[in-house]
């Protein structure tokens, strides 16, 4: 399955879509260099990659919710997670064990962060 080539521009994908806000962003952006910041919104997009490689979490990923793409404006930052219709539960087992990765990592550099979690169609 190759989800990313194959769809058309008017098809809608199911999928999971995370939101994330870092909260205090202004008050880091003060507090700490471009390179920290850098850093710290790289977590993200270094947690997806390193996790597309294998995930600990959910044992017996299939590659039908393995792809997933993450966008990023400022401190937003926007996760979607594609997946067949037959991979609900498992697609949003996923999301939720990389969004508590996302976290715990975050935490150990004193970066909090706040969202939403939805599933549905989207177009990408």
């Amino acid at each position: 399955m190759n989800m990313g080539n194959e769809h058309t521009v008017s098809e809608y994908i199911e999928a999971v879509v995370s939101f994330i806000d870092i909260l205090g962003f202004r008050n880091l952006l003060e507090e700490k260099s471009v390179g920290e910041i850098r850093d710290i919104l790289g977590k993200f997009q270094n947690i997806s990659a390193a996790n597309n490689q294998g995930n600990s979490f959910v044992p017996d990923v299939k590659k039908e919710i393995s792809e997933e793409f993450v966008f990023s404006i400022s401190d937003a930052i926007v996760r979607v997670r594609l997946f067949e219709s037959n991979y609900t539960i498992e697609a949003l087992e996923l999301e939720i064990s990389r969004l508590a990765q996302i976290q715990r990592n975050l935490i150990m550099n004193g970066v909090i962060i706040r969202g939403g979690l939805t599933i549905g169609k989207v177009h990408i």
